[in-house]
């Protein structure tokens, strides 16, 4: 409790008679399963055993990187996406956490960046799981209309949404309904940048003309923006670029890299809002 409280976690009080008492902080407050805003099925993903254990063979990828694309794959013999398909208790683990997540954010999207979404009626939401940002977006914006766009193994227990919606198995690479703009909710710092071109084009190829109101949204990080100077969320930046280095073949990039990929992808022209912390709200227009 001690060393929990020195990394902020608790608050430590010596009461007059002396006796030491610990309260809860705004921190872990969030790791309530009470809390509107858990993120203990986050903590509990991101510390797995699986990740844990590849993080010990980092060494073994430095020196043999042609073995296997990241250190995951050395560990398991698999890369996530399919080690998933196996073992089902890791995929819960995994779609709890991205609806952890969702939950978290996509409140922040919808309040403070609803410009982004101003006279959209219908969207997919590529990688979308079990349908939860979808859910949000509909709340929020009640003549949208959202399309879940993934595997069926990630959406085990899929959401029912308030408006119509539908489920299609495909993957993120598979191509997106024509003519329904596409959204991306941390789904590109999975992917190299090889294959996040070759999502970025079939995206581009479901967007309507920009005259028409076409553009792609992708909610992801732009390293570097959103930190405010505060070094804790910068360093958590960083740590996630590592996390996707370790575990999967992506990466945190900044505006440049994100810049070079949407004009390779064929795009025009793009839009940052950084307004909801560690991430950003990206708009790319054909």
């Amino acid at each position: 409790m001690r060393l929990l409280s020195h990394e902020g976690l608790f608050a430590s009080h010596v009461t007059p008679d002396g006796e030491e008492t610990f309260d809860l902080t705004t921190v872990s407050r969030f790791l309530l399963s009470t809390s509107i805003h858990c993120s203990s099925p986050f903590v509990r993903f991101i510390l797995d055993r699986h990740f844990v254990d590849s993080s010990q063979m980092l060494g073994d990828w430095f020196r043999s990187p042609d073995v296997a694309p990241s250190s995951f794959e050395i560990t398991h013999g698999k890369i996530f996406w399919d080690l998933i398909v196996e073992r089902p208790q890791l995929n819960l683990i995994f779609n709890s956490a991205m609806e952890s997540d969702s939950t978290f954010v996509m409140d922040i999207v919808t309040h403070v960046a609803r410009e982004a979404f101003r006279g959209i009626d219908s969207l997919v939401d590529v990688g979308g799981g079990t349908g939860l940002a979808a859910s949000k977006l509909v709340e929020a914006f009640p003549n949208l209309r959202c399309i879940v766009f993934d595997l069926p193994q990630s959406s085990p227990k899929r959401r029912g949404l308030p408006r119509p919606s539908s489920l299609l198995a495909a993957t993120c690479l598979s191509r997106s309904p024509a003519q329904t703009p596409p959204y991306l909710k941390w789904i590109l710092h999975d992917w190299t940048d090889e294959e996040c071109i070759k999502i970025l084009k079939r995206c581009k190829e479901a967007i309507p003309p920009r005259e028409k109101g076409g553009k792609l949204i992708i909610i992801d990080m732009v390293a570097g923006m959103g930190v405010n100077d505060a070094q804790i969320t910068k360093e958590t930046q960083l740590l996630f670029d590592l996390h996707m280095m370790i575990n999967t073949t992506g990466k945190e990039r900044d505006e440049e890299e994100w810049h070079n990929l949407f004009v390779v992808a064929g795009f025009s022209d793009y839009k940052i809002t950084h307004s909801i912390g560690l991430r950003s709200i990206i708009e790319v227009y054909p």
